[in-house]
């Protein structure tokens, strides 16, 4: 049984998902990226995510998600400091950073969906692709998917948080197929995350956490990955009886807050 994700009252099979980071794989390509070039991703939890991520590891490029919540100094930074060829955005968040989008970067925005809309009160006209950029699904649909190649790919170059001045991205360098082996074998012996899991995804992925154990996920054939919008620990606790979540990684503030119910 091939594995799905859902969001919301959304769900989209993993094959499909791979699909259609293949196309976005050949439109990256299109653009003339090369590896170890940068992928840069403002977005909350969402199909496209995963979409963007396993497209970056086609193409050996970084994946270099944001916190969504910075504003356009701090994005602005980001995109120069990271050399991003590209920005994966959503719709609501583009007036957010606009001003600090360094001029000549491409940009593809993903329409908001419906329940990240919900979650942040957010407005039809928000959640639109706005006038002057490129629509993701719009973008997708005009290139097949990408023949893989042989490329190492370096995972996702995740910023520190800039305690000690500007933030700072943890380039890290590409693992060949053992190295990743030898990794989902300690996965296995630490978690018991497996082929067959049934997860939860309640923190955002830009954390390093979160986007490391998506991934993880994916490549071990976890049967169903929910996204929650946004933490709440009720809705949690509801998701985990609803989907008989067998495997769920939090924060110790998530517990504490469950704890507390």
């Amino acid at each position: 049984m091939a594995g799905r994700i859902i969001s919301g009252v959304r769900e989209i099979a993993v094959p499909d998902m791979l699909e259609r980071a293949g196309r976005a794989a050949s439109g990256l390509d299109d653009l003339g990226v090369k590896p170890g070039d940068a992928l840069a991703i403002f977005m909350r939890n969402d199909f496209a995510f995963f979409e963007a991520v396993e497209a970056a590891r086609q193409l050996g490029l970084y994946a270099v998600p944001q916190n969504w919540h910075n504003g356009p100094e701090e994005a602005g930074y980001i995109l120069e400091d990271c050399g991003a060829r590209a920005l994966i955005i959503h719709a609501d968040l583009v007036p957010q950073i606009e001003s600090g989008i360094p001029t000549g970067l491409t940009v593809y925005v993903v329409e908001t969906p419906p329940e990240i809309a919900e979650a942040y009160g957010l407005s039809d006209q928000q959640c639109r692709v706005p006038e002057g950029y490129t629509g993701w699904e719009q973008w997708l649909s005009g290139f097949d998917v990408f023949e893989q190649r042989d490329i190492p790919a370096p995972g996702a170059m995740i910023y520190t948080s800039g305690t000690t001045g500007k933030p700072k991205g943890v380039r890290r360098l590409p693992v060949g197929i053992e190295q990743m082996q030898e990794l989902y074998a300690v996965v296995n012996m630490a978690f018991g995350l497996r082929e067959g899991a049934r997860t939860i995804i309640p923190a955002p992925m830009y954390h390093s956490a979160p986007n490391t154990y998506c991934a993880l996920c994916i490549a071990l054939g976890a049967e169903e990955i929910v996204l929650m919008p946004r933490f709440d620990p009720e809705e949690l606790l509801r998701l985990i009886d609803k989907h008989h979540t067998t495997h769920v990684q939090t924060v110790p503030t998530m517990f504490v807050r469950m704890l507390k119910l």
